[in-house]
């Protein structure tokens, strides 16, 4: 059996995978941004490069 299977299996449409791809996607992004200091001054740059970095990490991880 696969780890993941295919909505079909439980009489679920096909667009339910994507559905719950992109709610796990904006949960991750949620809890990303949700731990980012709010604040002014300066410094925001390394925020923005660490969150961006975190980002880029990610999309290398997708496959193509």
């Amino acid at each position: 059996m696969p780890q993941f299977p295919e909505p079909e299996v439980f009489g679920m449409h096909a667009n339910a995978a994507i559905t719950k791809e992109i709610n796990e996607t904006n949960d991750t992004l949620g809890s990303i941004l949700s731990t980012m200091q709010s604040g002014g001054g300066g410094g925001g740059g390394d925020q923005d490069a660490i969150i961006n970095a975190l980002c880029d990490n990610i999309i290398a991880d997708i496959p193509d």
